[in-house]
This record gives C-alpha cells, structure tokens and sequence, in this order.
C-alpha cells in the first residue's frame, strides 16, 4: 500500500476479475455441493468456458478455483 499498489481483499478481487461476466451463485443450507458439482459437469460436457470458485473437492476438476479471461460465466459457492 506504502507503494501506491492497490489491494484487494479475497472477495474484492474475485468481485473485480468478473465484474463482466454471467455469475451463477449457489447458496442454501443443504445440497450446495452437489447441484454445483452438476453444473460444472454440464458446462464442462458442452464446451462452455467458465469461471469457478467451489468450497469443497468436485470429482473430476483438479482445483477449487479457476479463472480464465476467456470465460463468460463466474461459478461461485
């Protein structure tokens, strides 16, 4: 900060990094993992780039976070 660079807390940052693309936010008390393991399944199946942050291991995708300037949608949970 003493050198002028800006800093972003975590939810300012991922706020910032898709400020232009399709969020699809999943919230609840029971179920958040797995209908947010379905979707990512899908849009991965059809070829849709896509942004994600997830709190828990989803089988098949090898990292909790992702983000891609070439993708149109942002996942979060």
């Amino acid at each position: 900060m003493e050198l002028g660079i800006r800093v972003y807390s975590y939810p300012e940052y991922m706020m910032e990094k898709t400020r232009h693309k399709k969020r699809v936010v999943i919230a609840g008390s029971h179920g958040k993992t797995t209908i947010t393991s379905m979707i990512m399944h899908v849009l991965r199946y059809n070829k849709v780039d896509f942004d994600y942050l997830v709190g828990s291991r989803i089988e098949g995708f090898d990292n909790m976070v992702s983000l891609d300037d070439k993708a149109t949608i942002a996942r979060f949970w």
